[in-house]
């Protein structure tokens, strides 16, 4: 298992929300001078793309150049994040992806580049709040009927995810392991895509939180949340933890940089994520998709991939998860 330390050499940044300064140097007060380019690695229309183009919005604002989005989808985010770790450290070229893909992956295959070497974290951006969301066709509308309706048909039902190794993978193993029923996974390019096949009625379970408006549309049905709090939406859905007291894994969306980028640049664009973070509108924006703005510093990004590292490696050998 390869050493997951991040690149070191970053200065430390302000921790939540809160405005830092601007950071010294030349390279960090010149920049950006040129329009910035942002690598989502799942497809258009899931939840990390949503964030991302929130956040690359307001970026623009405070900066005044341009941030532009590039999709670049496929094995569960990582080829969007080797072309962000092969792309120049020269503070134009930027990845956006997931904790699992940070974090997970690194556990359950061979990956073409080695994230702790070749990426150094700028900040988290969102924590996520997974929805465990039915098709309205299943008879069930709790729990505990979900569950009972599942072990009468073992293996029958699937769920839906944005692609082997997502957080939304892991949730559906461990909460069919800890439930005692069986689930098959598909994976998808993106959490779009399978959001399109739950809609369409083609997928038993979904667990993207940009299924959130359609849920309030009656297009599905929400079960269990997986976040640290109740949803402001269903306050009346139980959390994962509720339900399992063991529960400890939850999803946030964060940006890295091309190892070498200039700390000044790293410690620049973090002040302007914070910044971006207060913006009422953007806010709201992402509590509509299900998910909290919630910017840290490098450091803390670094630590958090460091102890779900470990929890990651753990739960592949428990749930057996493994890239075919």
């Amino acid at each position: 298992m390869l050493r997951r330390t991040f690149a070191a050499g970053i200065v430390p940044a302000a921790a939540g929300i809160s405005v830092i300064g601007q950071p010294t140097g030349v390279a960090g007060q010149e920049w950006p001078a040129r329009p910035v380019r942002m690598i989502v690695t799942f497809s258009a229309g899931g939840s990390t793309d949503v964030a991302a183009r929130l956040y690359a919005d307001k970026l623009t604002e405070i900066f005044k150049q341009q941030f532009v989005i590039e999709n670049k989808a496929g094995a569960s985010g990582i080829i969007g994040l080797e072309a962000a770790a092969r792309a120049e450290p020269d503070g134009y070229t930027f990845g956006i992806s997931t904790s699992a893909t940070f974090s997970a992956l690194p556990a359950i295959r061979k990956l073409p580049i080695d994230i702790s070497r070749d990426l150094s974290p700028v900040a988290r951006l969102t924590s996520l709040g997974l929805v465990f969301a039915v098709n309205p066709s299943l008879p069930v509308s709790t729990w505990a009927e979900f569950v009972a309706y599942a072990k009468a048909r073992p293996g029958q039902l699937n769920f839906g995810t944005a692609g082997v190794g997502v957080l939304a993978h892991f949730v559906g193993e461990y909460a069919a392991k800890l439930g005692g029923f069986q689930m098959a996974h598909i994976p998808y390019k993106g959490g779009a895509d399978a959001q399109a096949d739950f809609l369409g009625g083609r997928l038993d379970v979904c667990l993207e939180g940009t299924l959130l408006p359609y849920l309030k549309q009656g297009k599905g049905r929400i079960l269990a949340y997986v976040d640290e709090r109740r949803s402001p939406d269903f306050p009346d859905v139980p959390t994962m933890r509720e339900i399992f007291p063991s529960w400890n894994m939850y999803t946030w969306f964060g940006v890295a940089a091309p190892a070498g980028t200039p700390p000044a640049i790293v410690a620049r664009l973090n002040s302007g994520l914070v910044e971006a973070a207060t913006r009422p509108d953007l806010v709201e924006k992402l509590r509509n998709q299900s998910q909290r703005a919630s910017v840290n510093s490098p450091e803390q990004m670094k630590e958090q991939i460091r102890k779900e590292s470990e929890l990651y490696d753990r739960l592949a050998k428990e749930l057996n998860i493994r890239a075919n």
